[in-house]
């Protein structure tokens, strides 16, 4: 999908997450069937996806995920890995760097051991919701290359969701290639053509995003959902009881 824009970002396109989560919201609103489930990437994953499960009345979960960063240039990523093991490296990139192999698995271990020291059950991940047979929207609040995105996506077919839809604010055209390539749907709003982003240049404000940050807006849209179901039973209710009386 082409997005608002194909340049390389000159200025601020979002004023910050929020804003971006409700114009991805809105772009989003014919995608938001029954049974949808929004699974963010944490940490600022989440913030974008709140306005995307309150518009479809949609439970929120998150699927931690990590980069699996250069050994040396800790700034850049080689691949990455999910909670639930999976792992996708960038191979071109790695043999353009020379990496050996053990270093490339010395570099997976460190990423997976800094995504257990996070607490996957503390950030609620998809284990703890049952998405098999459902319709996934994956929510980032930017992507650079894919590849986490990408192990995000492994991650839901293999608990055998019915279609994953990967949806950002913004992408690379590098990175819409490579997700659209192995046929993953994509909604993007920004699709830049150069091949390295800095994500953060896109917003005008770009705070940083805490686990608690994180627990607060999973347990408010469970409060918000849990409203939602309270008011259409009462007003069943009021109509059955209408209906009874007349």
């Amino acid at each position: 999908m082409q997005g608002l824009a194909s340049l390389p970002c000159a200025s601020p396109v979002f004023k910050d997450r929020d804003h971006a989560g409700r114009l991805l919201a809105e772009r989003l609103k014919d995608q938001l069937s029954s049974g949808t489930i929004i699974v963010a990437i944490p940490r600022g994953g989440v913030p974008l996806a709140v306005p995307i499960a309150r518009l479809g009345a949609a439970p929120l979960s998150t699927c931690l995920v990590a980069k699996v960063r250069h050994p040396e240039h800790h700034e850049n990523g080689i691949g990455a890995i999910a909670s639930d093991g999976s792992v996708v490296l960038n191979h071109p990139l790695i043999r353009f760097l020379g990496l050996r192999a053990d270093t490339v698995s010395a570099a997976v271990h460190t990423s997976r051991t800094t995504m257990n020291a996070r607490s996957m059950a503390a950030l609620r991940g998809v284990p703890r919701m049952k998405l098999a047979g459902r319709q996934v929207i994956l929510v980032d609040d930017g992507i650079a290359t894919g590849y986490t995105a990408l192990a995000a996506v492994r991650t839901m077919r293999r608990v055998g969701v019915s279609r994953v839809i990967v949806a950002t604010p913004v992408c690379t055209w590098a990175a819409a290639t490579l997700l659209r390539r192995v046929s993953i749907p994509l909604v993007s709003l920004v699709e830049p053509t150069t091949q390295e982003i800095y994500v953060p240049s896109f917003y005008e404000s770009f705070t940083g995003v805490s686990d608690g940050d994180v627990l607060r807006a999973l347990d408010d849209q469970e409060r918000f959902l849990a409203n939602v179901v309270t008011t259409e039973e009462t007003t069943a209710a009021s109509c059955q009881w209408v209906i009874d009386g007349q």
